[in-house]
């Protein structure tokens, strides 16, 4: 005899998050194309609406970076995606078209340090070494150029 609950689920009716194989999160490339053999991918639309990114065989998503953004002063933003853990293997592969590291992307403000450190903030080795710093297990691996 199966016993019931006499009271509701509190749980039941709400949102679910669901498992993530990789949080949401922007790549530091400018532009990268992402084949993938199963579905999981989601990409965020303005609105925060989380879409699925199918998976149809000869296509690749097209997703832009933030090198991208950086070089329109936001007129065109970064793609925010995740993927989803749907329990079974994932197969992907990404192509992730970046600058040279000495590439300037901005003229931030100037620095009041050495001309070697004004001449490296606003390329891209610079961007990216801010980003690697921002994950928390790289975090000062690299001193940050500031």
């Amino acid at each position: 005899m199966a016993i019931l609950n006499e009271l509701p689920d509190p749980e039941a009716g709400k949102e679910q998050e669901p498992a993530l194989a990789a949080g949401r999160h922007t790549d530091g490339a400018g532009v990268s194309l992402l084949w993938q053999a199963q579905p999981g991918l989601q990409a965020q639309s303005s609105d925060g609406t989380w879409r699925h990114v199918p998976a149809i065989d000869n296509c690749v998503s097209v997703h832009l970076g933030d090198v991208l953004e950086i070089m329109t002063d936001g007129r065109v933003p970064a793609t925010p995606h995740r993927v989803l853990d749907l329990g079974g293997p994932r197969q992907s592969v990404g192509f992730f078209l970046e600058p040279a590291l000495g590439a300037k992307l901005s003229t931030p403000e100037p620095l009041s340090g050495s001309a070697d450190d004004e001449a490296a903030r606003g390329t891209y080795g610079w961007h990216l070494l801010r980003r690697i710093n921002g994950y928390g297990e790289a975090a000062n691996l690299v001193p940050y150029p500031e």
